[in-house]
């Protein structure tokens, strides 16, 4: 398989599980302002037995992608996860506010049998508030476990104000007990399907917002598109560090200079030697003197070395 063909069939796949990946989730009963009545509904296990736990904590993203679409964490389910690592590296660029709006939350999920529509059941998103105050009354033996398909009872949840900050919720339970109609226990609300469990390239294609990838990039590092608000600011310069040098193929012209290209002259002929000096007779060891003036006449003449 050639590169471009690796990275073809890649494309298709992320855009194959962005488009499966569903926004929403239709179970989901959004509390009101004012009284929200409901039935708390029982867990089931596989084999048919009751969950002795009625609800499901996860641990849950916010603001994820340009969608700011809340995803579950993979360090839950024993995976490395894609958006953990993108905090951490939104923490590196001094992007805190960014990091904090990302980072993992516990999210308690309850089915419920909402009042209005008492033949459907749901779930709801519980507030540590609103959680508290169901757990305070199924702590109590004088009320015992809400989601008792035989002794449960019904609760209000309260809800006023608005934003994060200033919404307040009151929980009180409904004093009559009774039995839950058999039928609903044969379409509970599934709380393990309200934030699935995906893997990291379905991840990928929701965070990123985008199949394009560069080609250096490692799973789960910033990848090069800017669309994403969250992308924009991972690939911020970090305060403080040094920018990145340019490189040119023109060399500076005040950094080197240029090399002549005229061959340099060449060397002047050596001059010859001078003549040497006249051979000064001096007495050769063991002979006699008319030897040594026979020895100094018939000595060689003096030759230049070659150079």
């Amino acid at each position: 398989m050639t590169p471009e063909e690796f990275e073809l069939q890649r494309q298709q796949a992320v855009q194959n599980a962005l488009s499966s990946i569903s926004s929403g989730n239709d179970d989901e009963l959004k509390l009101k302002a004012g009284n929200n009545h409901v039935r708390i509904l029982p867990r089931m296990n596989a084999d048919g037995t009751r969950n002795f736990q009625f609800w499901n904590t996860i641990s849950v993203h916010w603001s994820v992608g340009v969608q700011n679409r809340a995803i579950a964490c993979g360090r839950q389910f024993g995976e490395s996860c894609v958006i953990c690592e993108q905090i951490q590296q939104l923490r590196n660029a001094g992007n805190v506010e960014q990091a904090d709006q990302m980072k993992a939350k516990d999210t308690h999920l309850v089915g419920v049998q909402p009042a209005e529509d008492p033949t459907s059941t749901r779930y709801i998103r519980c507030a540590p508030t609103v959680m508290e105050g169901i757990l305070k009354y199924a702590n109590d033996p004088n009320w015992g476990c809400p989601s008792d398909p035989e002794k449960g009872y019904s609760i209000n949840i309260s809800k006023s104000g608005q934003g994060q900050k200033n919404t307040k919720y009151q929980v009180q339970a409904a004093p009559n007990k009774g039995p839950i109609d058999p039928a609903l226990l044969q379409k509970l609300p599934d709380l393990e399907a309200a934030f699935p469990r995906m893997t990291r390239e379905q991840v990928q294609a929701i965070l990123y917002g985008t199949s394009q990838q560069t080609a250096s990039s490692p799973q789960g590092s910033v990848l090069a598109d800017t669309a994403s608000p969250v992308l924009a600011s991972a690939n911020a310069t970090v305060p403080g560090a040094p920018p990145p040098p340019v490189l040119s193929s023109t060399p500076a012209v005040a950094q080197f200079q240029p090399v002549s290209q005229t061959p340099p002259p060449p060397p002047s002929a050596i001059p010859s030697a001078p003549a040497p000096p006249p051979p000064v007779a001096q007495a050769a060891v063991g002979v006699t003197g008319a030897e040594n003036v026979t020895m100094v006449a018939e000595a060689p003449p003096f030759k230049v070395p070659p150079q």
